[in-house]
């Protein structure tokens, strides 16, 4: 764990089972890696259209959302 005050407010990082989390002021900013928010993604845009056959991922969420892609049935690798 780090933990250092900053102009921001005091800013921590922790590393827990293989999750890096940054705190700020004690709430939870975001965590490395987020398979929710990969999986969210993921989803949402495959809702757009009615029969997807392609997607293209942008953004630091695509490697962990390739494999989400590939959980949904109606892909392939």
């Amino acid at each position: 764990m780090a933990d250092r005050n900053s102009v921001y407010g005091n800013l921590a990082v922790v590393r827990t089972d293989g999750v890096s989390s940054l705190y700020e002021n004690g709430l939870d900013l975001f965590n490395v890696p987020d398979p929710a928010a990969a999986e969210e993604a993921v989803h949402y845009a495959l809702l757009e259209h009615p029969w997807p056959r392609s997607l293209l991922l942008i953004g630091g969420a695509s490697t962990e959302a390739w494999p989400k892609r590939l959980n949904t049935p109606a892909w392939s690798a």
